[in-house]
């Protein structure tokens, strides 16, 4: 068991320091933003609509955007002529955030010869945070309504009236897919494109009002919106020209949802976006996500014979023409080439046109005795445009020779074009057998520390390579891949890599490496979950790596631990608060089920009963038990959660290291500051210091009227507000019970410190004289009359510490209730940071006079009740039956962990019902006491 304990302290310290790395990577070690800014082309205006029944939302309103005009344009007073487009800001967004996307717009329009354009409007929420506080949501989204119903009666002058696109940025673009709910406001959207949205699940899922609105949105779509899920045949890297998963869901399909017809697009920020996760910008219900390549049709052209034909059979070809060619030139690439050959990989450097690469039947002229093409069908959709840096994007096309050939049977070659132009211009071609470019690597154990090889050296000219990655399944993986430049005919060169997961469409990834200087490095994550029962050995994820012919390269991985910490930190970070409550539920068991001895300093430590494993038991358990009750179908089921076991031990050690800084933070505030916080309370209430000591007399005496007063302002106010004036009395309290003793104990160890440096023996005694004597002999500048004051007060207040707490002391006096005082005083602390975002909400909207919901309500007045009572029974009293509350604590904790770690508004009801808990079984111990 000691070993256990030892390992335990290890692994805690281990997860911590995890932990903070990983925010210390995602956070300070991040590459420089590649990102370009967006410019404004003239002065934004902005012209308030008048919306009917606007004056029920008095903090809303709609805006038209214009630019340079001197005239307010009010859009009620003119006849609107384009494309109606309404912008949604987000959490704490602007209405102003429309202007980058309206002066683009706007100035496409005028260089526009037919005519059309785009009519941008733009809602103002007063910057509400509906990210933190769902009861915002239904109020925007009624506010949404009203606001496509003004601006279609707009345009009713139209003969046909126009649909609606809906931009939203963050959640306003869960806003704008809610409003399909409504099938009378659903007929009228064409369009909607949501940015860094999170569509299926909101980040956080603070309180019950945001876990609704998710819930009934998607039971809503589900009725009018096909839904399009992975399976286990999903595979999206098979092909750059599939039809999306969503088309081909629907094809199957009898009849088409009611608003199947409305196209959804979604983006999302990418690895960097530290708000809202890649994996949550998508949703069942798109139709695209990111940026999807386009597919152009097929179609035939005809084409002059130049005098420069010329078939190649070599296997790479690498043709520049450094001053630029005066006419095109054309090269014949055959498909009839041994079998082995099935790939063909070719790029064109700085060719100005699109169409450079066609399929054709060749002959051979009669006189010249030349192979030519007559006619030749573009193959442009098989190219890729893949980013480049500062420098124009890589044009690059691969082929499957055998697949064209077999398609396309009177096909005899492929043709390569290079139109005429000025500068460096010519092509890259490499044809080659997939056995040899296709290499099987499988993602490391995270406990392998070694670099792998796998392909030592490529060949000079090599152009493609791809790495299929087996057991990359989980968000916060992350391989490695280091590539390598050996030897380059130019110090520049520049490699692109193409990151697919086959399970999540529209997720693909770039990234471009260009010298030596920096990191020849790239790092390998899926942003979502894989589907139940996937094979990542059958469809593997795949890095397209697309080479510079002028290097040879060496490729090598390993796990990426920097990145996995980053990720995980970022994928998990919600789940601490669960956690935090499951230690604190287990320590306080601990607590409730043992006796210190009473009167002894023991009790003072700040890590007393937070330095423990149990709570690594309950996590175990709670694996088992979720496959239990999902088997037995007795229970409500678990929340989803099919991650390894492994993120749940980090987490909950991390935790566990939390609650210890947390504590000792508690401590040293109570020993401490007391009075700077007794002294900023009487400010802030601007009592004076006699009235304030005899309210907190009157509520240490008779704690009863501390749970009146405080459920009064909740009730009266908001739940917060009760909570945060619980928590400053209730610490108050404490300090004012405590603070001779953690100041006695603070300066004993200070003292023993001193002598084991001086190299004296320590002191061993708990008591205070000792200390008091040490002081005294440290000061010299104090006559004996002050030394032999300090003695007798230090003797009298460890008189009083050793009386206990009995049944005539006062509450909170006993120094063996510290600890669990400390316990409540954080779950109090938790308590009142899961309502600060409610609060926060209802403190901005009170200059408004909106009344919001309070979701908090309910648990918080059960929380106060408790405490209260506890305060007045004197608790902790030792009493029998503690075994039935260690049960019931246990039970809480593995509630915690099955039921709340995504929704973490569950966790106010779980430490209403730990408080209910410990106040009922004091209160039924004195009525059982009294009544025998």
């Amino acid at each position: 068991m000691f070993m256990f304990r030892n390992c335990a302290v290890l692994l805690v310290i281990g997860s911590i320091c995890c932990f903070i790395y990983g925010i210390i990577n995602l956070y300070v070690d991040v590459e420089p933003n590649a990102c370009r800014m967006t410019y404004m082309f003239g002065q934004p205006m902005f012209s308030r609509v008048r919306t009917k029944n606007g004056e029920l939302f008095p903090n809303y309103r709609l805006f038209y955007y214009y630019e340079e005009v001197r005239d307010p344009a009010d859009p009620l007073t003119r006849r609107m002529t384009g494309a109606p487009v309404i912008f949604v800001p987000g959490n704490s967004g602007s209405y102003k955030q429309v202007r980058s996307l309206a002066s683009v717009a706007l100035r496409k329009a005028l260089s526009n010869e037919v005519g059309i354009h785009l009519d941008y409007y733009t809602i103002d929420y007063d910057e509400e945070l509906s990210a933190l506080y769902g009861g915002y949501l239904h109020h925007q989204r009624r506010y949404l309504k009203l606001c496509i119903r003004t601006i279609l009666s707009l345009y009713k002058v139209h003969s046909e009236q126009p649909s609606i696109v809906l931009i939203g940025h963050s959640m306003g673009g869960k806003l704008a897919q809610s409003v399909l709910t409504d099938l009378n406001i659903g007929q009228h959207i064409n369009t909607i494109i949501s940015i860094s949205t999170p569509l299926d699940q909101p980040v956080v899922n603070l309180d019950a009002q945001l876990n609704a609105f998710y819930a009934q949105t998607d039971s809503a779509l589900s009725k009018t919106r096909t839904a399009t899920l992975p399976t286990t045949r999903t595979n999206v890297c098979n092909s750059l020209h599939q039809k999306p998963p969503n088309v081909q869901n629907m094809a199957l399909q009898e009849t088409s949802a009611k608003l199947d017809n409305v196209l959804i697009i979604s983006t999302g920020g990418g690895n960097r976006d530290l708000l809202v996760r890649p994996g949550l910008t998508t949703s069942k219900y798109n139709d695209l996500h990111a940026m999807k390549p386009t597919t152009r049709p097929h179609h035939t052209m005809s084409l002059s014979v130049a005098n420069n034909w010329n078939e190649e059979r070599r296997l790479v070809i690498n043709k520049y023409f450094a001053n630029g060619l005066k006419t095109s030139f054309f090269e014949l690439i055959g498909l009839k080439r041994h079998k082995r050959y099935k790939k063909l990989a070719i790029e064109t450097l700085n060719a100005d046109e699109s169409e450079w690469l066609f399929g054709c039947t060749a002959q051979i002229h009669k006189e010249t005795g030349q192979t030519y093409c007559e006619r030749a069908t573009p193959l442009i959709h098989l190219v890729q445009r893949l980013p480049n840096r500062e420098r124009e994007p890589r044009s690059i096309a691969v082929l499957d020779l055998h697949n064209l050939r077999n398609t396309y049977l009177e096909w005899t070659h492929v043709l390569v074009r290079i139109p005429a132009g000025s500068g460096h211009l010519g092509y890259n071609l490499d044809i080659y057998d997939p056995r040899e470019r296709y290499v099987d690597i499988r993602l490391p154990r995270w406990y392998s520390f070694a670099r792998k090889v796998a392909v030592n050296e490529t060949l000079q000219g090599t152009l493609h390579y791809r790495l299929h990655i087996s057991d990359l399944f989980d968000p916060y993986q992350s391989l490695r891949v280091i590539i390598e430049p050996l030897k380059c005919l130019n110090p520049q060169y520049r490699v692109t890599a193409r990151l697919c997961v086959p399970w999540a469409a529209g997720f693909e990834r770039f990234q471009t490496l260009t010298s030596p200087e920096e990191k020849p490095q790239l790092y390998a994550n899926v942003p979502t979950l894989l589907p139940k029962y996937y094979n990542t050995t059958l469809n593997p994820v795949t890095i397209d790596l697309y080479l510079d012919p002028i290097c040879r390269y060496r490729i090598s991985y390993e796990y990426g631990y920097s990145s996995a910490l980053s990720r995980l930190v970022l994928e998990f970070y919600g789940w601490l608060p669960a956690h935090l409550a499951c230690v604190l539920l287990i320590v306080l068991r601990k607590k409730v089920s043992t006796d210190q001895e009473v009167g002894s300093f023991i009790s003072l430590k700040p890590y007393t009963g937070f330095l423990q494993y149990t709570s690594l038991f309950v996590v175990t358990a709670c694996r088992l038990l979720k496959k239990l009750i999902l088997s037995s179908r007795v229970l409500p089921a678990p929340e989803p959660l099919d991650y390894s076991i492994n993120v749940s031990i980090l987490i909950h050690c991390a935790a566990i290291a939390v609650t210890l800084v947390a504590a000792l933070g508690t401590w040293l505030a109570l020993s401490l500051y007391g009075n700077a916080f007794y002294c900023l309370a009487m400010r802030l209430t601007r009592h004076s210091q006699g009235s304030s000591n005899i309210l907190i007399s009157v509520m240490t005496h008779l704690p009863i009227t501390y749970g009146i007063l405080t459920i009064a302002t909740a009730i009266g106010t908001y739940s917060g507000v009760g909570l945060l004036l619980a928590f400053v009395f209730y610490f108050l309290m404490l300090s004012n019970a405590y603070k001779d003793y953690l100041e006695d104990f603070l300066w004993e160890k200070a003292a023993n410190l001193v002598r084991g440096t001086l190299g004296e023996p320590a002191a061993t005694g708990a008591g205070s004289q000792e200390t008091g004597d040490i002081l005294s002999a440290m000061d010299d500048g104090h006559s004996d009359d002050n030394k032999q004051q300090q003695q007798e007060d230090k003797e009298e207040e460890m008189e009083a510490a050793q009386k206990g707490n009995g049944a005539d002391s006062e509450p909170c006096l006993g120094l063996q209730n510290f600890p669990f005082h400390v316990i409540l005083l954080l779950m109090l602390l938790m308590q009142l940071l899961l309502n600060a975002p409610s609060t926060l909400a209802w403190v901005r909207s009170r200059r408004h006079g909106i009344d919001l919901p309070d979701p908090g309500l309910q648990p918080s007045i059960v929380i106060l009740v408790s405490l209260s009572l506890l305060l007045q029974f004197r608790a902790p009293q030792k009493c029998s039956g503690h075994w039935m509350i260690s049960i019931l604590l246990y039970v809480l904790a593995g509630i915690v962990l099955l039921y709340c770690q995504a929704a973490i508004y569950r966790l106010n009801f779980v430490f209403a019902g730990a408080f209910a808990l410990l106040s009922a079984h004091q209160g039924l111990l004195i009525l059982w006491h009294r009544l025998a």
